[in-house]
């Protein structure tokens, strides 16, 4: 049966959705996944901004009623889904029994376990937490931003803290109570962070999983799998979690030896600066550190504290005996230990059919000039159905473009970014691919006009938060690109500051392009550029999110117009106007003596 009768007829999608649009795309969209879908059949969909995306796909599966997985990458973007977007099939198929349920990481949940371990005994250093517990008539997730961090983190526990079964609280643990109802629901809304977690395991240990097996997965958002799955392949020791574990065994043990393993973490941790293997040295610093450990484990702790303590030790040696990059990173204040990697291609194809008997993978940026090679060949789903998807409707000629035609120094672009502070009209952001130029960019322009305007730094602020108005200027580098929509049309202006090709000192960076040329050839134009693309993708698209919305480009690197390949990023800006001289932008009429 046709799904265009949801479309058209007004007592269905019309008389749910306010100012709802008909669009052909839409329909073809979903018509085309409900087949794919009812015939089990994997598909790969790239389908733009404005093309209905999420609604195209939440209607076949309830239109079908098959168990079906949705992820994407956001906790925000699981919220839209859960209470907007899934209200309204809700109500068009309110005949139908869909039972719908969420699963999120066992972080976000309640532990009653450690609640009475650190909370509970403290009473005159946790009464607001405690009165929030005896006034709260049930509770299962934690609320976000209620408490501190390291409050939150004495209520929940990770898969490390978790002691499962042999918990005295494990029949009413919120995450246990949220997976079984996950178990039942026909319709499962998840984050990609959690599901590929489950699926990584899938391929250490089968008998170990959160979410059951699902007739389809949709990952929304597709474009951040190949870049999110290495991380759970191999094993990671998140020494900031380990010290903290430490801190709460402090009273199983003597003073001098918690003060020998805050010493021993303090230089470990003065050794790293970057992102680096782990040298021979470092690995001789931290054998020593989990020798000691073990000696304090089996004379010192309780049985709990020695199960914690077992996971630990097995993550960290698993990190040396397994294939991988050994990597040491910086993490904040603390450093993590990784083994990640270099291909994920048979591990991810070979997994997921562990967990689903089809897939739909989809995004608004996950092809480069109209080919998923590079995609496909890193999830190694190459035999796959392939769909893009055009809008009748281009959002992006509502937009105007400047590409600086000559190399700009550093100088010359802070004064760019000076005078488009002060003559913008609406609301800004600025996009970087460094964290030095971002805060040198942000410090000049906090001299020069922070009285003027609202200038707000990544790092220092919750962007799900943000209340963009006329005066706002939002500066920040990859987490900007994606994820944060600032709809209403008050954001006007988006400046990139270079093309978003990522830093080749990398060293996992570096070794994964290696051996990605070795199985594809030519590095660059199958591995650095398509993911520069799509990530020039990403940024593009935060300006332009609706038919009514206006916006100007500006892009302070020359080479999309200088180098050969940068006919790949004019290609995402095609129909759009593009200007060669600042002075000629609206936002300057009437004037501009500025560079050009």
């Amino acid at each position: 049966m046709s799904l265009k009768k949801y479309f058209e007829n007004k007592h269905f999608l019309p008389q749910y959705i306010q100012n709802f649009s008909y669009r052909n795309s839409q329909i073809e969209l979903a018509e085309y996944i409900k087949d794919k879908l009812a015939s089990f059949e994997s598909s790969v969909i790239e389908a733009p901004t404005g093309s209905g995306k999420t609604l195209s796909y939440l209607l076949p599966v309830f239109e079908l009623g098959h168990k079906t997985i949705i992820s994407t990458k956001t906790k925000q973007l699981m919220n839209q889904i859960l209470y907007r977007d899934i209200n309204v099939f809700e109500e068009i198929f309110s005949d139908k029994d869909i039972k719908i349920a969420s699963l999120k990481g066992r972080k976000n949940y309640f532990c009653y376990y450690r609640y009475f371990k650190f909370i509970a005994p403290n009473p005159d250093m946790y009464s607001d937490v405690i009165e929030w517990y005896k006034l709260s008539k049930t509770i299962s997730e934690i609320p976000y931003g209620f408490f501190n961090f390291s409050v939150t983190e004495k209520m929940t526990a990770d898969s490390l803290q978790c002691i499962a079964g042999k918990c005295p609280y494990f029949n009413k643990c919120p995450f246990y109570l949220q997976k079984k109802k996950a178990s039942e629901a026909d319709i499962v809304v998840t984050n990609h962070f959690m599901l590929l977690s489950d699926i990584a395991m899938r391929n250490k240990n089968d008998m170990a999983y959160n979410f059951e097996f699902a007739e389809h997965i949709i990952f929304d958002e597709a474009h951040s799998l190949p870049d999110i799955f290495p991380g759970f392949i191999g094993d990671d020791v998140n020494f900031a979690a380990l010290m903290s574990f430490l801190k709460e065994s402090r009273y199983m043990i003597d003073e001098s030896i918690y003060s020998y393993f805050q010493n021993k973490f303090t230089y470990i941790k003065s050794c790293v600066v970057n992102r680096q293997e782990i040298s021979n040295k470092i690995r001789d610093e931290l054998e020593i550190f989990f020798a000691e450990l073990k000696k304090v484990a089996e004379t010192s702790f309780d049985d709990d504290s020695y199960e914690v303590y077992k996971k630990y030790r097995d993550k960290f040696y698993n990190i040396f005996s397994t294939r991988g990059l050994k990597l040491i990173e910086p993490l904040g204040s603390s450093f993590v230990l990784k083994s990640m990697p270099l291909d994920i291609s048979e591990t991810f194809s070979s997994s997921l059919s562990k967990v689903c008997m089809s897939s739909l993978f989809i995004s608004a940026t996950i092809s480069v000039n109209g080919s998923f090679n590079y995609f496909c060949n890193e999830l190694g789903i190459n035999d796959i159905s392939q769909k893009n998807i055009t809008n009748e409707f281009n959002f992006l000629s509502n937009g105007e473009c400047y590409i600086s035609k000559y190399q700009l120094t550093k100088f010359q672009k802070m004064e760019i970014y000076e005078k488009i502070s002060l003559n913008a009209k609406s609301g800004c952001l600025f996009i970087f691919n460094s964290i030095d130029m971002m805060n040198s960019v942000y410090d000049y322009l906090k001299k020069r006009i922070n009285n003027k305007k609202e200038l707000l730094l990544q790092t220092e602020i919750d962007l799900s938060t943000i209340k963009m108005n006329s005066d706002t200027i939002v500066l920040g580098c990859a987490v900007v690109r994606e994820g944060v929509d600032f709809s209403g049309n008050l954001l006007q202006y988006v400046v990139l500051d270079k093309l978003p090709f990522e830093n080749i000192s990398d060293v996992y960076l570096r070794e994964r392009q290696q051996a990605f040329e070795e199985k594809y050839g030519n590095s660059f134009m199958n591995f650095y550029l398509p993911r520069a693309v799509i990530y020039f993708k990403q940024a593009i698209g935060r300006l332009i999110r609706h038919e009514n919305d206006t916006g100007t480009w500006i892009i302070l690197d020359n080479r999309v117009l200088t180098k050969p390949y940068g006919r790949y990023f004019m290609n995402v800006l095609k129909d759009v106007k593009i200007y060669d001289t600042l002075e000629k932008l609206p936002i300057f009429s009437g004037g501009y003596d500025g560079l050009h």
